[in-house]
């Protein structure tokens, strides 16, 4: 049987909130310090799911085996077992998945900065950011291959660590401008070196 995609009769567009507090502190040695902590809410998220299941029949149900040798995975049991529908509203239909305006998402993050600017010599910037993003699994393009969720009658299971969760996050860069100045072909061939590099980590 074939299937459907359809917009639901209340999608809204997606909206989002963000809100950012700040400190500033200027330190000896031309240094500046940033503490901040960051909020984003996602609101109205577009998530797509089957409607085309019939919730008065009870679902069968699909046990899978998990094979994770070096127990390290997020799932500690050796079987899961998930509903599998099977019983349909529309019968002309398999999925009729429908793109709901339903997903929320909440990213909170704390990052301290420190600024060292120089004409010449030593110049800085490093950054590092703990942060946690949680969401209801919502779409994450704009390509609707079918139901994206666990269980399309237990909305409440979604809810969880982002894919796009990065909880550390740090960077630096770092830049050596040559102080002297010197003359002549010393001068030309002296004068004027920059050394810099960039490092960054991060753990998601």
């Amino acid at each position: 049987k074939p299937g459907a995609v359809e917009f639901a009769p209340n999608f809204r567009n997606p909206e989002i909130h963000q809100a950012v507090a700040a400190v500033e502190e200027t330190l000896p040695g031309h240094v500046e310090l940033t503490a901040s902590a960051e909020v984003s809410l996602g609101r109205l998220l577009p998530i797509a799911i089957d409607t085309n299941i019939d919730p008065a029949a009870q679902p069968q149900t699909i046990t899978y085996a998990v094979k994770d040798t070096t127990g390290l995975g997020p799932l500690k049991t050796t079987q899961i077992t998930v509903p599998f529908y099977t019983a349909r509203l529309n019968p002309d239909y398999q999925q009729i998945t429908q793109i709901l305006s339903r997903a929320n998402s909440t990213y909170e993050a704390i990052m301290l900065k420190v600024v060292r600017n120089g004409r010449r010599g030593l110049s800085m910037r490093a950054h590092y950011t703990y942060a946690h993003a949680m969401d209801w699994n919502p779409n994450e393009s704009t390509q609707v291959a079918g139901s994206d969720v666990l269980d399309p009658a237990s909305f409440k299971q979604e809810y969880g660590t982002g894919n796009l969760d990065v909880r550390h996050s740090a960077a630096a860069t770092v830049i050596y401008e040559a102080p002297w100045k010197l003359h002549s072909t010393a001068g030309k061939l002296a004068n004027g070196w920059i050394v810099s590099g960039i490092g960054q980590f991060r753990s998601g």
